[in-house]
């Protein structure tokens, strides 16, 4: 077990967290045979309690349950080529309902060495950007 400021952190047999309990709340991780995570759970003091399991790199689901009562569920479908991840679908639904609605499809830019710099939606504006330092 170690601690920072405000942390505590509680490790597996093979140095992965298991555990991280803070003065905003708990977050639990569980890993398959292979050292995958497959499981979180981020369980704050107040606000959105969240479940999250991983699939094989493959497929994520998130469910979280708001203070009102409500479930949303968020399906994200990795999509790979070339050996990695060339875009996610997302798909959401809400308080149970079995229809997902699709919420966006984002692509990973990468340089020549295979580091995403820029990670853009189906209409090409960036979600996310990585500065090179220079």
């Amino acid at each position: 077990m170690k601690t920072d400021a405000d942390r505590t952190f509680t490790w597996t047999s093979f140095g992965k967290p298991s555990q991280i309990n803070s003065s905003n709340g708990t977050v639990t991780f569980k890993y398959g045979a292979n050292r995958q995570r497959y499981w979180k759970v981020d369980d704050p003091i107040s606000g959105d309690r969240s479940e999250t399991v991983y699939i094989a790199g493959l497929f994520e689901r998130t469910r979280t349950w708001a203070s009102d009562g409500s479930l949303k569920i968020v399906h994200t479908h990795h999509v790979g080529g070339g050996g990695r991840n060339i875009g996610s679908v997302i798909m959401t639904s809400t308080n149970g309902d079995d229809v997902a609605e699709f919420k966006r499809m984002t692509y990973a830019h990468t340089d020549a060495l295979g580091n995403v710099e820029v990670v853009t939606d189906q209409q090409g504006q960036a979600w996310i950007q990585e500065s090179s330092a220079t």
